[in-house]
């Protein structure tokens, strides 16, 4: 896991450049890691969705914090790797950069050193 290699990309506007990109990455070595995403952003977000493709190497547990959470939005994932987020009262997330959200999960050992793509 630790040889593993995310690709991010997020649409956003036609004009804007709204970016994710894997800011850390913390592995035990014993199946559980997480995934900490930054963001640069250029307009204001008022929600997103993505997904973890793995091919069923990484089952995504949760994701919480970083700019999501202060910006009081609801995430909701499921095991497949799907991560969707917004706000009921809409509220945004502020056009700037800093931490976006941590993803949680764990993976067999046996696949250490597998590619992962993030879409």
């Amino acid at each position: 896991m630790r040889n593993i290699f995310l690709t991010l990309m997020m649409a956003g506007s036609l004009l804007a450049a709204n970016t994710l990109s894997v800011s850390s990455v913390s592995d035990d070595s014993a199946g559980n890691a997480t995934f900490t995403l930054g963001y640069s952003f250029d307009v204001d977000v008022a929600g997103f969705q993505f997904d973890l493709l793995s091919d069923g190497l990484f089952t995504l547990t949760g994701a919480e914090g970083g700019a999501c959470d202060a910006a009081g939005f609801m995430v909701s994932t499921n095991e497949s790797g799907r991560v969707i987020g917004f706000s009921l009262s809409g509220a945004v997330i502020v056009a700037g950069s800093g931490d976006f959200i941590t993803l949680t999960g764990t993976y067999d050992t046996t696949n250490n050193g597998t590619v992962v793509n993030l879409t």
